[in-house]
């Protein structure tokens, strides 16, 4: 049985608990694994506010590795 779909689902509603997340680069890394789930669906949208929000918690860190690996 594929359950993916519905773990992805609920993933997705657990996002608005990121700010209480101090992981930084572990966020990141968790909205790339997000981020490839979405594009592989064709997900625009869904992919421009995972960028902008990636960019932003990258920006926050100050950690310049951490800004050019989400350019890459």
């Amino acid at each position: 049985m594929d359950r993916k779909p519905e773990a992805m689902s609920y993933f997705c509603k657990q996002i608005s608990l990121f700010s209480h997340v101090n992981d930084v680069e572990g966020k990141c890394e968790t909205i790339q694994h997000i981020l490839a789930e979405k594009q592989a669906n064709n997900e625009r949208e869904s992919c421009f506010m995972l960028c902008q929000m990636r960019r932003e918690i990258a920006g926050e860190e100050g950690n310049d590795c951490l800004q050019v690996d989400l350019l890459s």
